[in-house]
């Protein structure tokens, strides 16, 4: 029983902290290909004793926004190469915009809006890329989809899902003139806060990268909480 106490607390306290693509060609989700995940799905329901949102339920909720904002604060975040200590973030798929709010690491604040009729470059990179600071929905679809659900813990009125994705990308080390491939080994460890119907709230995300170090951008650590902020009412 104490065990199963401080899991709880410990959660809850995650919980509090977190608050603070198969795509189309707007990088949004069609929810028509859904899987059901049966297995998994009885593992879940053993585990919190009870029938909880299935991942499939999350997965339909996180492709149904056509707007959504979200906030998150954490250690090496990065928005469009920008280094930020927190950040704030709206994107509508209806009318191809998205505003970011960045604090960076050294102390400015300033928005950058991305249109896709005037910067259709950056506006295909937000939609289609899984980086959590860009678009924390891709990244949770593509987590949910790709990750295995090790755990699932109910908190009050919502449910925890802890998803864990470790995966291996290739990257050219070498020059123009002697290119050579090396492997970099990616790992994300995230806990989704969803309603009992399985819609996405927020959560916490740890991010590792390793690999060889004369290669750019194979060796990162991400941490942060986030919170997901509903519709973007513009």
């Amino acid at each position: 029983m104490r065990k199963k106490l401080v899991v709880i607390w410990v959660l809850a306290v995650l919980l509090i902290l977190g608050y603070a693509l198969k795509g189309d060609t707007n990088g949004k989700y069609n929810t028509s290909t859904l899987s059901q995940t049966i297995s998994t799905e009885e593992n879940i329901t053993q585990t919190v004793g009870e029938k909880a949102p299935s991942i499939t339920q999350v997965l339909v909720k996180l492709g149904s926004y056509e707007s959504f904002c979200w906030s998150m604060k954490g250690t090496s975040l990065s928005v469009l190469s920008v280094p930020a200590e927190s950040l704030k973030a709206c994107i509508n798929y209806s009318n191809g915009s998205a505003l970011y709010w960045i604090n960076t690491t050294d102390g400015r604040s300033f928005p950058y809006v991305v249109n896709s009729t005037s910067n259709d470059l950056d506006w295909s990179i937000i939609t289609h890329t899984y980086s959590p600071e860009l678009n924390i929905m891709n990244f949770l679809w593509w987590i949910l989809e790709n990750g295995n659900v090790t755990d699932v813990k109910r908190i009050g009125n919502h449910y925890a899902f802890h998803i864990s994705l470790k995966y291996e990308e290739e990257s050219n080390a070498g020059t123009i003139e002697n290119p050579y491939l090396v492997r970099v080994i990616r790992m994300w460890n995230v806990t989704l806060i969803v309603t009992a119907d399985g819609k996405p709230i927020g959560g916490h995300l740890v991010g590792r990268s390793h690999g060889p170090s004369n290669v750019v951008g194979a060796n990162w650590f991400k941490e942060g909480n986030f919170t997901l902020l509903g519709e973007w009412r513009q």
